[in-house]
């Protein structure tokens, strides 16, 4: 029974990020017309940061999700930052080669990280 309850709960955990992608993937398609991938990136480097904070430092699970969070949400600001900027009529306009650039970045960091 206890292992039913986690199969439960694990389910229904993986399940919310899935949903979680799809809804960012609809509300960029539908705000933009474009499908734009680069949720995947961000997420991929959110899990890396708390696992290895878990697996290599020993934090506890809680206070590396928390870290996590704060740093994602850093690394999210700065990245919009860094992309756009405040034209006149107070829209923001996204670089687009600036964005390309910065998803490569991404990739290489993260293929370094995993040793690929």
């Amino acid at each position: 029974m206890e292992f039913f309850v986690q199969l439960i709960i694990t389910g229904t955990v993986i399940g919310s990020i899935y949903a979680l992608l799809a809804l960012g993937f609809t509300l960029i398609y539908k705000a933009t017309d474009v499908v734009n991938f680069a949720q995947g990136e961000l997420l991929m480097v959110g899990a890396y940061i708390c696992l290895h904070l878990t697996v290599s430092y020993s934090v506890p699970f809680w206070a590396s999700f928390l870290i996590t969070l704060v740093f994602s949400f850093t690394m999210g600001f700065f990245y919009r930052k860094g992309l756009s900027a405040q034209n006149d009529r107070g829209a923001y306009n996204l670089n687009h080669n600036a964005h390309h650039r910065a998803l490569l970045c991404d990739e290489g960091y993260s293929s370094d990280f995993l040793g690929n």
